[in-house]
């Protein structure tokens, strides 16, 4: 699995070069979205679009995957809760990503834990 650690005052995700994972895990915990984060992204919620940067949404069927994975999906898509992470303004070499629903959910409650002990050390310095 997957680990959350803090980076300064962002948090990190292991295995993730190209930051997808953490990106969309921090737009989750931004304001117009923070109070929708089980909705969101529970095994049927409709993920997340924040325009012209960034989504996550379900994987349902092989159209939902990036069009190079159509011929040979790398996992079994309906028999898996999968979710696709992509840049809408891709970087250079950025990939999408996939993850499994139950490590993403996992990630969220870690991410949680790991902002909320680095707000109370800010505010106790």
């Amino acid at each position: 699995m997957l680990t959350v650690t803090l980076d300064y005052l962002r948090i990190s995700i292991s295995d993730d070069p190209d930051h997808l994972i953490r990106d969309i895990i921090e737009c989750a915990f931004s304001p117009p979205y923070i109070n929708q984060i089980e909705e969101i992204f529970a095994p049927d919620g409709n993920g997340l679009t924040v325009p012209d940067i960034i989504y996550i949404c379900r994987v349902l069927e092989v159209m939902d995957l990036p069009e190079y994975m159509w011929e040979n999906p790398p996992i079994d898509i309906f028999n898996n809760e999968i979710w696709v992470i992509s840049r809408l303004c891709p970087e250079p070499g950025a990939k999408e990503c996939l993850i499994e629903g139950e490590e993403l959910r996992h990630l969220l409650k870690e991410a949680k834990l790991v902002r909320a002990a680095r707000d109370a050390k800010l505010h106790t310095s």
